[in-house]
Parts: structure tokens; sequence; C-alpha cells
């Protein structure tokens, strides 16, 4: 058997970028996804019907919370827009909890200089929430001074009280954050442009 060196490399690049020696590899597979999927269906949980007022209410609330993740908003709103238990991947971590949630964004706010998310669309489907955003970020601890700018989308769904139990991040974060890592960055960039 022949080995892939660059697929290769791109797997454990992508393993120790995320971390993946704390968490069981489980968590980020498909198939919790797809579980996590059917728990949240909002025919099943009694989710606010597509356009009501109180789906408008709860998107409002989750764009006003995501695009201000300072400290006092991360520990004042929370547990008003994320519910106890819930599905959060935003491609970097897996989390089950409002208290790890909690703990995830304010670690996230304390490695960043600056943040700025702005809402672009919210689109309500019978599958749930889409919200499409742009992201500029400035970390504290590499490439300082230097923002960091993304695009991606959101999948939400609430549950019967308008609070997130589902939250699925869509972005590119090998490009727009592992390739910006000294030496990773450069790693990702040569395996690139070998495939």
């Amino acid at each position: 058997m022949k080995l892939d060196l660059p697929r290769l490399a791109v797997v454990i690049l992508t393993l120790a970028a995320a971390g993946c020696a704390s968490a069981p590899p489980a968590i980020n597979s498909i198939r919790d996804h797809e579980e996590a999927l059917a728990a949240s269906d909002p025919k099943m949980v009694g989710a606010p019907a597509p356009g009501s007022a109180q789906e408008t209410a709860a998107v409002r609330r989750f764009t006003a919370f995501i695009s201000d993740l300072s400290t006092g908003t991360i520990r004042g709103q929370i547990r008003e827009v994320y519910a106890p238990q819930l599905y959060f991947n935003d491609t970097l971590k897996t989390i089950r909890d409002v208290d790890a949630l909690e703990k995830y964004f304010l670690s996230s706010d304390d490695a960043l200089t600056h943040y700025a998310l702005k809402v672009e669309q919210a689109t309500s489907t019978p599958e749930g929430v889409y919200v499409r955003w742009r992201m500029d970020v400035t970390f504290r601890r590499f490439r300082k001074g230097e923002v960091q700018s993304s695009i991606g989308i959101s999948h939400i769904r609430f549950d019967k009280d308008g609070r997130v139990i589902y939250h699925q991040d869509y972005w590119d974060s090998g490009s727009n954050l592992y390739a910006k890592i000294p030496v990773l960055g450069g790693m990702i960039r040569a395996i690139k442009n070998r495939l």
C-alpha cells in the first residue's frame, strides 16, 4: 500500500489543529450531526413557525448576540439565546450544552483584540433559519494588527421557547484560520498546491 503523503499530512494537521486529543472523535462525526438534525427537527420540537412573530424575535436575538460577542453580551444573554442542551459546531469545535458554549465564547473573545460580525441575510425555511454573515477578527497572539476576514452561513434551529438548540456553521476555517497560523499555514498552502 502506497501512502498518500499530502492527504495524510492534511489529516494530521487537521487533527492537531482541532485539538482532537481532548475530544472524542465521535463528537465531530457525521452520525452525531445527523442525530442532532433529527433531534432538532422543527416539527418534533414545536419550534416557532417559519416567518412567525416568535421566530422573527428569536432570529433577532440570535443575530444581535452573534454580532456582539463581547464578554458582557456573552454572560448577560447566552441563556436567552441558547437552550441548556444544544448542538453547536463552528467547524472548530462541537459543543453540547450552554455552559460549555459560554466558556468557549468567552475564551474566543479573550483571544481577539477585534471582532465584528455583520449579518448579511437571514432566511427562514421549514428546516430552520440560514444566516449568512461576514466576520472580521484580529487575533491577540498572531498576525497582530491584521484583520482576518471570512464569510459563512449558520444553520440554526429553535426550541419551542425560541432558543437555539442546533447551530451548525459552514465556513472555510482551513483558509480563513488555519492557513494564517505560522508554520501550519505554510504546510497547508504547500499541500493545497499539490492537490
